[in-house]
This record gives C-alpha cells, structure tokens and sequence, in this order.
C-alpha cells in the first residue's frame, strides 16, 4: 500500500511502539522490529515519528536499519512519503544482504 505510512499499519506488521528515543532529538516516538531468523538477531528496523511542526511541515517518519548494539552500521531512509512499509522492509534486507554482509545482532 502507498501514501501516509500510519501507527496503526506499523503495529498491524509487527511494529512496537517506544517512547522518546535519545537516537532522534526532535522525534516524539518510535516503532521498532527485530528481524530474526534461527540463527539469531538479524538487525532492527526503526520507524522515528517527527509531530507536524507549526502546522507547516505535517508529521512523518524517517527509518534506521541497526545492525549491532554498538551503531557501527546504520542505514537510514528520509523522505518516505508515498512509501510503504513493505517498501522499506525490502530496501532494509537489501542492506542487510549486500553492504552489511549478513552480519548479525545478535546470534543464539
């Protein structure tokens, strides 16, 4: 689906909702995945909501792919208007498989 991406499709994806995060000054929240396999953690997807500003800029989000607990490797998207969430889920596995080189957060 294209347009406005909303909570309510990120919670239906298996997205959970977290308070402020100390990552993204001016974000007021953010929506977060783990994307695991049975070898363990592979990386998580951050959905960060920026509120409308001053009735000029409306809400929206950026989205960080983190691949270990030490940032090292981060691949963030800006400007997702008209994206979907399956859009940046694919864009995150492409990362993950090709520049990051499959490596995990976490493994079990």
């Amino acid at each position: 689906m294209l347009g406005k991406i909303t909570e309510e499709q990120l919670a239906v994806n298996g997205y959970r909702k977290h308070g402020k995060s100390h990552f993204k000054e001016h974000s007021d929240f953010l929506y977060q995945k783990c994307i695991r396999d049975k070898k363990g953690k592979r990386y998580y997807i951050n959905f960060f909501h920026y509120p409308p500003h001053k009735g000029v800029i409306p809400d929206s989000y950026t989205v960080n792919l983190q691949i270990d607990a030490n940032v090292s490797y981060i691949f963030e998207m800006f400007s997702l208007n008209n994206k979907s969430i399956a859009f940046v889920e694919k864009k995150c596995k492409l990362f993950w498989d090709k520049i990051a080189n499959k490596k995990y957060y976490e493994l079990f």
